[in-house]
């Protein structure tokens, strides 16, 4: 017997598996088929091969990842009737793997980089000896919308996505349910929570930066810390300004005499004023010192 097949079904339905189809349009309810359908030709000295009912072949369907592979990644065996030398076959959902488990295919399917298709006649069961391959293996080729989702715009994922190397995102992430990550998490622009919280099971203080710890589920921030930061900054951005006018009782006038300091002690002089003791600013009282005198004071920062 010699067979050939025609591979465009099964290319089309390769496409369906990896890319997205949903009949009402919401993937929960994804109720695709995962199955492989085929047709080929069978002739026994150059006529079409006559096998219905009880004299229906036993054909064994083998995937390989790639065309010399030894070993196939996924093998099912199936009883097809051929008519006039045509006959179809619907490969999956599930067959044998290579340590003899079962496998689902589109799992296989999605996992090979070479996909070969082999066909085998199987004879006496109890003697794989007389088993006849029927062909060379075919390769199995995407179709353009399933090359196409190799590299889709949007992805939506419905149920569970499962990324083994690294994800790259140029834009914003948002998550409306739960969000567990596993391992270690970089984040370089700020993080905003609108609602809920971060349950962080292990914090690495080089992710998260100094002043926040970890304590049980949530994160505390170091309050040293912070008031640490908090005083370096007064200290670089903030004074003291003193001032003194005389006979202004009740008035708004600006003082007449101003001295300012730093808030790290560090005078910084001012109007009719000097320092006083090295890091002290003040200032000499003058005129008649008496109940109408004011004296201002205030703390400014840029």
């Amino acid at each position: 017997m010699k067979t050939t097949a025609r591979t465009l079904a099964a290319a089309f339905v390769l496409g369906c598996l990896v890319g997205p189809a949903f009949a009402d349009g919401d993937p929960r309810t994804d109720e695709v088929p995962r199955l492989l359908p085929y047709q080929g030709q069978l002739e026994l000295d150059g006529r079409p091969v006559e096998a219905t009912g009880d004299a229906a072949l036993h054909l064994l369907f083998s995937l390989y990842d790639g065309p010399d592979a030894e070993q196939p990644v996924y093998r099912q065996p199936l009883v097809v009737e051929v008519y006039g030398g045509r006959f179809t076959a619907t490969i999956g959902p599930e067959g044998e793997g290579p340590d003899g488990a079962v496998v689902p295919i589109d799992g296989v399917i999605a996992a090979a980089d070479d996909l070969h298709l082999g066909l085998t006649l199987l004879g006496d069961p109890d003697d794989p000896a007389d088993d006849i391959p029927l062909a060379n293996r075919q390769r199995i080729y995407a179709t353009p919308y399933a090359m196409w989702t190799t590299s889709a715009t949007n992805l939506s994922v419905a149920r569970d996505a499962a990324v083994g190397g690294n994800a790259t995102v140029g834009g914003d992430i948002e998550v409306t349910g739960e969000a567990r990550i596993g391992g270690g998490m970089r984040v370089t622009g700020p993080v905003r929570l609108d609602a809920g919280s971060v349950d962080l099971q292990e914090i690495d203080p080089a992710i998260a930066g100094r002043g926040i710890n970890r304590s049980g589920a949530a994160l505390d921030l170091d309050d040293g810390y912070l008031d640490a930061r908090i005083s370096d900054w007064v200290r670089n951005h903030c004074k003291v300004q003193l001032g003194w006018r005389d006979s202004c009782s009740n008035c708004g006038s600006a003082p007449a005499k101003i001295a300012s300091a730093g808030a790290d002690a560090t005078c910084l002089g001012g109007q009719n004023s000097a320092c006083r003791q090295g890091t002290w600013a003040g200032f000499n009282t003058d005129g008649n010192v008496n109940d109408d005198d004011v004296f201002y004071i205030r703390f400014l920062c840029e």
